[in-house]
């Protein structure tokens, strides 16, 4: 089998449907949200930044809470729900929009949590892969695996502070990009595709994601 990194969006397309989906419907490829987010909405996060360090309080974010993205300039509300990954090699929660599915699929390769929205050809994803052996020169060969066959990759410009490394790429039928970082000593990089015909769409959703996600050994953010 090729590495996870490569062969597992692959597996996702083909296991999507199987996946436990706890939310309403997805998104339809239709949507036309403009590339970029207001800052993270911060209700919610202020019981957390408080907290005593326990581990009930580290928990403490709302279950449901919303945002606002950019449509075609105009601001538009947007319903997201918490996901926690608890039992993952680099433990974290986030923010997804309400009607996105969430799972973790893996091998010994390594392990990804996978949040997505549509079906098939139509479906878009970020997902937060780790690997079973981390090391730097690794997650790099494995991310760059990861879109190398789906578009060619350039350097990504004014990435977060967070990314060691990254790249976009746009194929013939989808786009996205790759983001490699660390937390704790441990390598992982971020991958988000979505369906060339999404425009802008999908961005200001993938950024909320990243945004929101926080760590669960000291709740600090990507």
């Amino acid at each position: 089998m090729r590495a996870l990194a490569l062969a597992l969006p692959l597996l996702l397309a083909a296991c999507g449907p199987e996946a436990p989906a706890t939310n309403a419907p997805a998104l339809p490829p239709a949507d036309t949200t403009a590339a970029g987010a207001t800052p993270a909405d911060t209700a919610g996060l202020g019981s957390e930044a408080d907290a005593d360090g326990s581990a009930d309080e580290a928990r403490a974010r709302p279950e449901t809470t919303t945002a606002t993205i950019s449509v075609e300039g105009t601001d538009e509300p947007i319903d997201l729900r918490l996901v926690r990954f608890d039992d993952f090699d680099l433990p974290f929660s986030t923010y997804v929009p309400a009607d996105w599915t969430d799972t973790v699929l893996g091998s010994g390769e390594g392990a990804a949590a996978f949040m997505a929205t549509g079906d098939g050809p139509d479906r878009a994803f970020v997902s937060l892969f780790v690997p079973s052996e981390p090391n730097r020169e690794g997650i790099v060969e494995m991310a760059r695996a990861a879109v190398g066959s789906r578009g060619e990759l350039v350097p990504l410009d004014g990435a977060e502070p967070w990314v060691d490394e990254g790249y976009s790429f746009s194929g013939a039928e989808e786009a996205g990009s790759v983001r490699v970082g660390s937390h704790a000593g441990v390598p992982f990089y971020v991958l988000q595709v979505h369906p060339l015909d999404w425009g802008d769409g999908f961005g200001p959703r993938a950024a909320l994601v990243r945004d929101r996600l926080r760590w669960a050994d000291d709740r600090t953010g990507l």
